[in-house]
């Protein structure tokens, strides 16, 4: 007993001294150790982090140390530093013993040694103190650790590329043996423990599995990872855990299980996923291992906890069959597929079971994700299952097939998918629609095997489950359903085919519709786009097809487009609704019978969803007036009649399909209607918005839907092209005319998806499609003609939107004004419709024709310009009266987020607001138009006070949103500001579709000028309303004809009027302007004009009203007509116009009568311009405009003045070509088609209607009669009257007349076609025809009280007296399209002229036309601009001086074509030049800016060459009085710019550059007998400027360069000046003394943090000029010459000429040396005596004297060979100092003249060498202007002497830092008051880092000057601080420039590349270093 307890006792102690002696091992590791660098105290900046000065990385091991225990530190110190750490600058060591840091808190740790620590090493210290707890308090704390570490490296495996976590995470763990790599460490971690020992808690575990997950994501880890798991082997780590995982699966569930053993399978499964795609063939691995076995075994398993896991295993065999070849093989052999198919079956059932029971997912957690009601994991589990399944069957080859098809044969998986798909509500959508595509699927890859899924009833319960109801037995066979459906395939449909298709829709139509619609279709993607392939599949057999075509699905699935279920699902997901519309037209492409059965169904879809959006108005949806019922409510004007829109369908012929039986069928009231849908009959105010906005966005959404399936549906031309011909337009159309459309329904996509299908559908049908959209347009517009007619001087909806104003209940507006709002609606839709529509083809072809071509709707069209244009004119002129009405406070709330009309101006007048913008509040006075000019603004004071008034006004609106008139004016105002905008584009794309070929037929050529001067007409009739003329309010005036002056401009041009090559519409605007349109634009000009000028006179207390909104209105019209008038005179935009080179393809040199001569229309539209547009030049309209305004006028002056595009045009005295009028062209139908079509069985109106519409085309005449028979709903488009009959006339009469353009005008008197004539009976009958035609709608107009005469100011009527009489008696006249004016302008006796007779009576004979516009005419304007222009530009320049670049192009214009081009250049000159002088006083400050515009224009002036060399000798004679320009004042501060001398400089600078052009010299070829010359060959002229004006100029750019401070203009003019100054070398050396190159450079230093090319460029030029000497070029050119002729010796011989233009640039440099060079080197080699280039070549080599060439080539020779010794040894060593070839003595290097360029830029680089830089803001302007007069001044001491203490640059520059560290500090303060934000990348700002900017430029002019010339280098090498740089002597070379540049710069002291600025700013200036020390060791091009 005691021996038992002994050993007892021994065993307990012996386990005891294990555990202490583990616990002291793992106490060892709780030693605190840190390294960290200690940086130089800078300036505080907590903006950066500073760097470790050394690349050590700190090693952080995650196991045990091997390490001695002699490494172990003293324990009696906390910290073991040096004595002197504080001092000291570079790593230190911080260490805190284990047993010290084991006893005490962190907290205390952390408070006594961070103190000591920089603030980036803290973190790190924390860590390691934390590290220290844990591994030495207990076991659990260290597993903590580690899992912390685990999940670290993990994340950073996500985050990191592969590359940067190799770099920082895993660069030392590859270092390391194998076993103790983190990746095998791992797998030791998961390993089962051996017997006997304690296993790894699972969690710790399952965050292992999550590493070696995240490893395998990288390629370098990825193997390692499959190593260390063993996956080749079934005992491995991987599958040993797998087996264990799946014994614990076969286990249920119970209370003792590990908590995280769930996890543990999860990470475990999820690294299974992960390892096949991670590296190749670890697939196969897997697979032969065993792996299939585990799985397997998995699936057969039925307990709980193995169904949570059976999705992960699905996934896994998902991912794997796809990646390793012959896996699924496997599978089958390891009985896979049974498993698969027994837990199919099983899961379906228990799944269901359990539903029944109620233990799903219950109703309140579903969603449209979870929309199944069976458990979660077995329906993930289902999910995958299918998944894997349909995966399967995309194999092919082998014996996959046999497989499959045995797997689906299978009775259990034959039973769960019909179970499946017959409950599609249980299973959810991605069960049933992975159920329906194995159906899918496998009838796609097996056809033959359709029986088999029909005796298993999977397709009956499909097509069951998609109808909801059982299928019935066929009543109809196959064969007589194909016989049926045979006829749809073969072209048009026939009129029995379409007579069964009316039947069909009509049974369709009166089936009593369900209580729930598309039921048993789920609303979910997956479940909508997987139906038409299950169709597609099932009718490939015969038996399936009739299953199909008796089962009603077709139609219950079409069902979804009515449901709101499924509307909303399919307007989540916005691709759905087109790819179900191409799933369809694949399925009827691959079965043609189902083609009329589908067709039917789309067509009553589209019945049934007009209806149901149509019947939704009467519930109160759609656009609406409001009027107060008198009881305190609301409600709608005009009541339910108003609101279901019964005007429209008066107006249209009825449907194709009778509504009255099955109207009530359709509303679907009960289905669809929700609490929140319904209106009552009297609601209240709060309940009206809310309502009705969610209904009106549910409408459009199904407009969307439908329109978007469409899309898709006709991706196929015949499917588009048979829903045309069965009559599915005029469904489509329904929608753009519903009443139900909210106000703003075309802001939506809705609207833009209607538009695209009507404009697929007019692509390829468009005689079918175009009549209906304009006859329904026009029909719209008829409507509102009681709107367009009102014309009494208020607003006709002034009632709806005047607060607190009641309307008469039975006043005919209170019933109508809601259907004309409607209509309104439905207009805008039609318009943007009919724009899409005239668009260009979405499918372009290369020689499509244009609509207008392809169907004669011209009599339409003409009709429908002038009702819209009225419309567009009423809508302007109603918005802006709405604007006046409105309250103030409303205008805000109530703008407009729309399309704009092209122009600031008229947004701003309509309120218009981008999508983008951002409302904001406005003053309460403020109006829409601002003059720009700078309002009063309020003070701080008045803030508060407007502050609370914005939130007074705030709680007002919310309280008059409720309102009837608020809601009225928020309607209306969207409607008529969004109409306008609609409108244009459809009158530009109507007229760019005018003319489609290059020469069009005559009478396609006459129906286009029809219209095109209807269109004019319709913009004359806006510009001449006489509403606005009748007003008192000049400021509505103003604002509506800046709207219309805006319409007409986007119309008249094509493309946005800044673009840089926009085009006109060249037959609209020639069309405006022969009716008067640019008359009637020029006087609005004027009257603008007049408007500003008196305006402009009165004081702000003027009692004239409104007087800043007049003057901004009246400035704003000056600009658009201004903008219009530049695009119209352009050469570009009128001669290059598509329509201008399809006009002109008959010129008038050809012979042909009808012709359009584009020259002489420029001509004539320049004249129309030019003398108005120099009035206002020459007036004082100018000092007051803009200088927008401004440069437009002087942009319209220079195009006039260039005559660019005249060539050709008509002149005084020449002949004018013979022109006739074209008749006018009778439409001739062929008679042998209408016989055709009779024969048919149509009638014979309609025969000849068709023939005149398709323009005698057959096939679309046949289609468009069939369409007008058999469909009720398609309107009939009768022939016009005056195209009924064949007129018949003589030939006509040719005769000289006046057009502007030489147009032809048809000569109504002798209309005719060319095969015979008409008397004159016939023609007036067609000429009554057509003016009855025009003058549709005008009696109302007539009838309608006369408005009052216009108000004073307003100009009268033009030279046209009636617009539309003219255009009726014009009418009559229809003039060839080729012709250039329209119409020629008439007087006409009367405004009523109304019948043809009197009509015709007025028209002026063609003998008494005013003669034609000619080019002398124009010439005659452009000498009255070219008069005065140089005084009125200067006069312009005195108040404008930002338009200097303009008017320099206006003088350059106007002098080449002048008749005295030189004199009028010298008298340009002569004018500005003593205009500059005059100027000249002692302070120029307060005329600056006058003369710097002076001095611009002058100098941009004479960058001309012509007016160069006119003024010459007056430049040069007052070069003196331009250098007194250049000066700064003394007491002139910083801040103040000196903008003259720049522009000065620019004039000086023409000046001396073509001084040193090479001078222009008369060569005489002297005789070959000629044995010597008396008088020298060449005589040179001497330079222009003599050198003592040189110098003067250079002393003045020395005195201003430190005062430039931040100039960088003035500083780039000083640096271009000295580039050409220094080319002198005696400048140069200036220069180079030490007080000029310090001033160069502290102008540099002023600029620091400014990157401008251009100015370093110039800058190293200079610092070339200083270094170059005579020699140094002479040297250069030698050698490049050299060169280049050794190198051609293979190539053509160079002559004379072509050396000199490959040597350009070193004749430039230096003509005179180039020249002795040239001589040197070069010979002529055969002297030909003909005067042409002689041919040269290098001369011979000749025996030249050593000495002579030693002298020559010394200081090349020595500093060649002493560079050569100094790369390979040392330069003090004296043997290698013998030249070997030469045999003599070499000395040190020296250069005899240096430059003193070299020894200054290293002094300045060395004066930065320890100067510290503050990252902070620059300092003030003054705080730098004084510095840099302290840099600019004279240094009294010697250089010899100087130091870095007494060097003036550094002094200047410390006192820049310091001046510059507080300005920063107390801006600081100011702006760092919040939290800091931690910045992974700082924005580095130059500016804020001048000293640094200023090193790396020092360097950057070393690198350049090193790399180019030998003598540098000797100067760098040799450069002493003490030496004088102008005066070097052979010296010992030195290294100490060069060590500060290899140890100083060179070094960035890390490896780490952090991303600091300090960082970043080391390796910069590292960078620099490099690329200077290269450049010293590169050999120069000076010796070739």
């Amino acid at each position: 007993m005691a021996t038992d307890e002994a050993v007892t006792a021994n065993g307990s102690a012996s386990k005891s001294s294990r555990k202490l002696s583990e616990s002291s091992q793992w106490t060892e590791w709780g030693t605190i150790q840190l390294r960290y660098y200690q940086t130089p105290a800078l300036p505080r900046d907590d903006t950066q982090e500073a760097s470790p000065a050394t690349p050590t990385p700190t090693r952080r091991p995650l196991r045990p140390s091997r390490l001695s225990g002699s490494d172990e530190v003293a324990e009696n110190s906390m910290t073991s530093t040096t004595a002197k750490a504080e001092e000291q600058v570079g790593m230190k060591v911080i260490e805190i013993p284990h047993h010290i840091a084991k006893v005490t808190p962190t907290t205390e740790i952390l408070k006594e040694a961070l103190g000591d620590l920089p603030k980036h090493s803290q973190y790190d210290f924390l860590t390691r103190a934390r590290t220290s707890q844990a591994m030495s308090a207990s076991l659990e704390t260290r597993r903590e650790l580690l899992k912390v570490r685990l999940l670290a490296v993990t994340n950073l495996a996500y985050i990191y590329p592969e590359q940067t976590f190799q770099q920082k995470i895993l660069q030392q763990d590859s270092d390391e043996p194998r076993r103790l790599q983190l990746t095998y460490q791992l797998a030791d971690l998961i390993h089962p423990p051996r017997s006997g020992k304690a296993g790894i808690p699972s969690g710790l575990q399952a965050i292992a599995l999550g590493t070696l997950e995240a490893l395998t994501k990288h390629k370098a880890r990825a193997s390692d990872v499959c190593v260390a798991l063993n996956i080749n082997v079934n005992h491995g780590v991987l599958l040993h855990t797998l087996k264990k995982a799946v014994a614990d699966m076969a286990i249920e569930d119970s209370e003792n299980d590990d908590p995280d053993l769930d996890e543990w399978h999860e990470a475990l499964f999820s690294l299974l996923d992960a390892l096949p795609t991670s590296s190749p063939r670890t697939g196969e691995a897997l697979i032969a291992a065993g792996l299939f076995d585990i799985l397997i075994e998995i699936l057969n398993l039925r307990t709980r906890k193995a169904e949570r896991y059976s999705p992960k295993v699905l996934t896994f065999l998902n991912t794997i069959v796809y990646t390793v070849r012959d896996a699924l093989q496997t599978l089958a052999n390891a009985k896979g597929l049974d498993a698969i198919s027994n837990l199919t079956a099983f899961e379906v059932q228990s799944s269901l079971q359990r539903s029944k029971a109620g233990q799903g997912i219950s109703l309140g957690y579903r969603t449209q994700a979870t929309d199944y009601q069976i458990p979660y994991f077995q329906q993930q589990t289902l999910r995958w299952l299918f998944k894997f399944v349909n995966h399967m069957m995309s194999h092919s080859g082998g014996n996959v097939d046999r497989l499959l098809r045995n797997l689906i044969d299978s009775p259990h998986l034959l039973g769960a998918l019909r179970t499946v798909i017959t409950n599609a509500k249980t299973f959810g959508s991605n069960v049933w629609s992975g159920a329906v595509n194995i159906l899918s699927s496998f009838i796609h890859n097996e056809p033959t095997s359709y029986n088999i899924i029909a005796e298993a009833g999977l397709s009956s319960g499909f097509l069951e489950s998609v109808s909801s109801q059982p299928i019935t037995d066929p009543t109809v066979s196959t064969s007589e359903t194909a016989q049926a459906a045979s006829t749809a395939v073969q072209g048009s449909p026939a009129p029995e085919d379409l007579s069964t298709l009316n039947e069909s829709m009509q049974a369709q139509l009166s089936v009593e519709k369900k209580e729930h619609l598309a039921e048993g279709i789920l609303p979910a993607t997956d479940a909508i786009v997987t139906i038409p392939q299950a169709f597609g599949a099932i009718c490939l057999n015969i038996a399936g097809m009739d299953l199909f075509l008796n089962s009603k699905a077709l139609e219950s699935f079409f069902e979804i487009f009515e449901s709101p279920e499924h509307v909303k699902s399919m307007t989540v997901e916005p691709e759905l609704a087109r790819l179900l519309g191409s799933s369809f037209d694949e399925l009827v492409r691959h079965h043609p019978l189902l083609k009329m059965p589908v067709m039917s169904t789309v067509l009553v879809m589209m019945r049934r969803l007009a209806s149901f959006c149509k019947s939704r108005a009467a519930n109160g949806q759609g656009a609406k007036l409001w009027v107060d019922n008198g009881v305190g409510g609301i409600e709608v004007a005009g009541g339910s009649s108003a609101l279901r829109g019964e005007i429209s369908e008066i107006s249209r012929p009825s449907l194709a399909v009778p509504i009255s039986d099955h109207e009530g069928d359709v509303l679907m009231s009960d289905a669809l209607r929700s609490s929140q849908d319904q209106i009552q009959p009297q609601p209240t105010i709060p309940e009206i918005p809310q309502a009705i906005v969610k209904s009106e966005e549910l409408t459009s959404a199904y407009i969307s839907v439908a329109m978007k399936f469409l899309a898709g549906f006709f991706e196929n031309t015949h499917e588009c092209s048979t829903f045309v011909e069965h009559g599915g337009l005029e469904y489509i159309l329904d929608f753009a005319e519903l009443p139900s459309l909210q106000h703003d329904f075309n802001n939506q996509g809705a609207s833009q998806e209607i538009a695209r299908v009507v404009h697929m559908l007019a692509e390829h049908k468009p005689h079918l499609v175009v009549p209906s959209v304009v006859k329904r347009t026009q029909e719209a517009a008829d409507v509102l003609e009681p709107f367009c007619n009102h014309n009494d001087g208020t607003a006709y909806f002034a009632t709806y939107t005047t607060p607190n104003q009641s309307i008469p209940v039975d006043s005919e507006l209170r019933a109508n004004g809601t259907r004309i709002v409607k209509s309104l609606v439905t207009v805008h839709t039609f318009c943007n419709i009919l724009y899409e529509t005239f668009s260009p083809p979405l499918y372009n072809s290369r020689s499509s024709p244009t609509l207008f071509t392809q169907v004669n709707l011209t009599d339409i069209y003409i009709t429908l310009v002038k009702s819209l244009g009225r419309l567009h004119r009423v809508c302007v002129w109603e918005e802006i009266l709405l604007q006046n009405s409105m309250p103030e406070k409303w205008k805000e709330s109530t703008k407009v987020k729309g399309f704009g009309m092209g122009s600031q101006e008229a947004d701003d007048i309509f309120g218009l607001i981008s999508h983008e913008e951002v409302t904001s509040e406005v003053d309460e006075g403020s109006h829409n138009i601002t003059n720009g000019t700078g309002e009063d603004t309020e003070d701080s004071n008045s803030r508060s006070r407007s502050s609370s008034r914005k939130k007074r006004r705030q709680s007002s609106i919310k309280r008059d949103e409720n309102t009837a008139q608020f809601q009225n004016v928020r309607t209306l105002r969207y409607l008529l500001s969004q109409i306008p905008s609609s409108i244009v584009p459809f009158f530009q794309g109507l007229g760019k579709a005018l003319i489609a070929k290059r020469r069009p037929e005559t009478y396609a050529r006459q129906n286009a000028y029809m219209v095109a001067e209807a269109m004019s007409v319709a913009t004359l009739e806006q510009l001449r309303f006489e509403a606005p003329k009748a007003t008192a309010s000049a400021k509505d005036r103003y604002s509506y004809w800046i709207v219309i002056l805006t319409s007409i401009s986007q119309l008249m041009i094509e493309g946005p009027m800044e673009s840089p090559h926009p085009q006109c519409l060249t037959l609209v605007l020639q069309a405006f302007k022969n009716a008067g349109g640019l008359v009637e634009i020029r006087e609005l000009l004027e009257t603008f004009f007049h408007e500003v000028k008196e305006l402009s006179s009165l004081t702000q207390n003027s009692d004239v009203p409104d007087v800043a909104a007049r003057l901004a209105t009246a400035y704003g019209g000056v600009k658009i007509i201004l903008n219009f008038f530049t695009q119209i005179v352009s050469r570009q935009t009128i001669i290059e116009s598509n329509q201008t080179t399809s006009l002109s393809a008959n010129d008038p040199a050809g012979g042909h009568p009808y012709y359009f001569w584009p020259p002489q229309f420029l001509v004539e539209l320049r004249m129309a311009v030019l003398p108005v547009v120099r009035f206002i030049w020459e007036s004082d309209f100018v000092d007051k405009a803009s200088s927008s305004i401004v440069k437009c006028l002087v942009e319209i002056l220079r195009i006039g003045l260039e005559s660019d595009g005249e060539q050709g045009a008509y002149k005084r005295g020449g002949e004018i070509p013979v022109r006739a009028k074209p008749p006018f062209k009778i439409f001739n139908i062929q008679e042998d088609r209408v016989n055709s079509l009779t024969g048919q069985g149509y009638d014979v109106d309609l025969a000849r209607e068709a023939l005149y519409r398709c323009s005698n085309h057959p096939q679309h005449a046949e289609e468009y009669c069939r369409a007008r028979k058999n469909l009720t709903n398609v309107p009939r488009v009768p022939i016009p009257s005056y195209d009924e009959e064949k007129p018949k006339s003589p030939s006509p009469a040719l005769s000289r007349q006046r057009e502007d353009s030489d147009a032809t005008i048809p000569d109504s008197e002798h209309a005719g076609p060319s095969d015979g004539g008409a008397s004159q009976t016939e023609t007036g009958r067609r000429a009554e025809s057509l003016l009855q035609l025009m003058a549709s709608g005008e009696s109302s107009e007539r009838n309608s009280p006369r408005p009052p005469p216009p108000a004073p100011g307003v100009p009268e009527a033009g030279i046209l007296g009636s617009l539309m009489d003219a255009t009726l008696g014009n009418m009559t006249e229809i003039t060839d399209i080729t012709g250039g004016d329209l119409l020629t302008p008439r007087q006409l006796s009367g405004s009523d002229q109304t019948t043809p007779s009197s009509s015709l009576q007025n028209l002026v004979p063609a003998t008494n036309l005013p003669d034609a516009v000619t080019v002398d005419e124009l010439d005659n304007e452009r000498t009255v601009i070219r008069h005065n222009l140089i005084d009125r530009a200067l006069d312009v320049l005195n108040v404008h001086d930002d338009v200097t670049f303009e008017l320099a192009d206006l003088i350059h214009a106007a002098t080449p074509t002048a008749p005295e081009s030189a004199t009028m250049r010298r008298e340009i000159v002569e004018t500005l030049l003593p205009s500059l002088i005059s100027q000249v006083e002692d302070d120029f400050r307060t005329s600056g800016k006058k003369i710097a515009a002076y001095a611009n224009l002058l100098g941009l002036v004479l960058q001309d060459d012509d007016f160069y060399q006119a003024t010459s000798d007056e430049l040069k004679s007052n070069f003196s009085q331009l250098l007194g320009f250049i000066k700064i004042l003394p007491d002139q501060r910083a801040e103040e710019t000196s903008p003259w001398i720049g522009q000065i400089l620019l004039i000086l600078e023409k000046i001396l550059a073509e001084d040193i052009q090479p001078s222009k010299i008369e060569w005489n070829t002297p005789s070959p007998d000629t044995s010597s010359l008396d008088v020298p060959l060449v005589v040179l002229e001497g330079p222009i400027l003599p050198i003592e004006e040189k110098v003067q100029l250079f002393e003045k750019l020395i005195e201003i360069m430190p005062k430039i401070g931040k100039d960088e203009r003035l500083a780039l003019a000083v640096v271009r000046m000295l580039v050409l100054l220094t080319r002198n070398s005696k400048i140069a050396k200036c220069l180079a003394e030490k007080r000029n190159i310090q001033r160069l450079f502290v102008m540099v230093k002023q600029l620091a943090g400014v990157t401008n090319e251009h100015l370093q460029s110039s800058f190293m030029l200079v610092l070339r000029h200083i270094v170059e000497d005579d020699d140094t070029i002479r040297q250069i050119m030698r050698s490049e010459i050299v060169h280049n002729f050794e190198s051609r010796l293979t190539r053509s011989p160079t002559d004379t000429t072509g050396y000199v233009r490959q040597m350009y640039h070193l004749v430039l440099r230096s003509p005179e040396i180039f020249v002795e060079v040239t001589n040197e080197v070069l010979e002529i080699k055969t002297y030909d005596p003909n005067p042409r280039p002689q041919i040269l070549a290098l001369k011979a080599a000749k025996g030249e004297n050593a000495d002579t060439a030693h002298a020559e080539n010394a200081e090349k020779d020595s500093a060649g060979e002493q560079m050569d010794s100094g790369k390979a040894a040392s330069l003090e060593d004296d043997q290698e100092g013998q030249h070997k070839a030469k045999g003599f003595e070499v000395k040190a290097p020296a250069v005899e003249n240096p430059s003193g360029v070299i020894h200054y830029i290293l002094c300045e680089l060395l004066s930065y060498k320890d100067v510290l830089e503050k990252e902070s803001t620059p300092a003030s302007r003054n705080t730098l202007s004084e510095s840099q007069e302290h840099l600019g001044g004279e240094s009294s001491s010697s250089v010899a002497g100087s130091s870095f203490a007494r060097n003036a640059d550094a002094q200047g520059l410390l006192l820049l830092a310091e001046l510059a560290t507080s300005e920063s500090s107390s801006g600081s303060a100011n702006i760092d008051t919040g939290p800091t934000k931690k910045v992974e990348k700082p924005e580095f700002k130059a500016e804020q880092h001048p000293i640094h900017v200023y090193r790396c430029f020092l360097l950057q002019c070393l690198t350049e000057l090193l790399n180019s010339y030998n003598r540098t280098k000797i100067e760098f090498i040799n450069f002493s601080r003490k030496a004088d740089p102008q005066a070097m002597t052979p010296s010992k070379p030195r290294s100490g420039i060069l060590n500060y540049l290899l140890n100083d710069l060179v070094p960035v002291g890390s490896l780490n590349h952090d991303e600091t600025i300090n960082a970043r700013k080391k390796s910069t200036l590292s960078d620099w270093a490099m690329s200077t020390i290269v450049s010293l060791c590169l050999k120069t091009n000076e010796n070739g």
